[in-house]
């Protein structure tokens, strides 16, 4: 399918993000959004519309949010809305994320390895049912931790420690998802 699933799209990532998707891809994009309840979720959608200036309606009906938590099972979708974008995605944009350096190790792994091990699920069962294309994953420096050493695009190996417990945990993340890499 055609259609993308993107975590963050409120950040300063995802909401840089999704207009140039809009621009540069024609189908329908599925945006993860924290809400208390379907009123709260449709008051924050309207609110990026806004942000986004979106005053085509083509374009604002190609975006569909869904009302979810990244650190929840089935990343806290209904089953309808989570079986649509099984159906409807082939490609996955993780950028959501926790960017709290005080949590306790277990809420920071809660916040950055378990949403990674949901999305590899979702992605699992995208590509048993449409075809899985792509995911994307938005990660940080934080992973060097305190190594003294240029960051490459490639996957830091080395054994090393952290600053604080979110780096650890994206750090963790991030191995998680080479050794996914390796096994899909």
């Amino acid at each position: 399918m055609n259609g993308f699933f993107v975590t963050g799209a409120s950040g300063v990532v995802g909401s840089a993000l999704v207009p140039i998707l809009l621009q540069h891809y024609d189908g329908r994009i599925y945006l993860l959004l924290r809400a208390e309840n379907e009123v709260h979720l449709q008051q924050r959608f309207a609110e990026l519309l806004d942000y986004w200036q979106l005053t085509d309606s083509t374009d604002a009906a190609r975006l569909i949010p869904c009302r979810g938590d990244m650190t929840q099972a089935r990343l806290g979708m209904s089953e309808r809305c989570y079986e649509e974008v099984v159906q409807q995605c082939g490609s996955i944009i993780h950028c959501g994320g926790v960017v709290r350096m005080n949590l306790t190790l277990d809420e920071a792994r809660q916040a950055a390895l378990f949403p990674a091990q949901e999305i590899v699920s979702l992605g699992e069962k995208i590509q048993k049912s449409v075809g899985l294309k792509k995911i994307d994953y938005i990660s940080t420096v934080g992973v060097i931790g305190k190594l003294h050493r240029p960051l490459t695009e490639a996957f830091v190996k080395e054994q090393r420690t952290f600053h604080n417990t979110y780096e650890q945990a994206k750090a963790e993340t991030e191995d998680y998802l080479t050794s996914e890499m390796a096994r899909l």
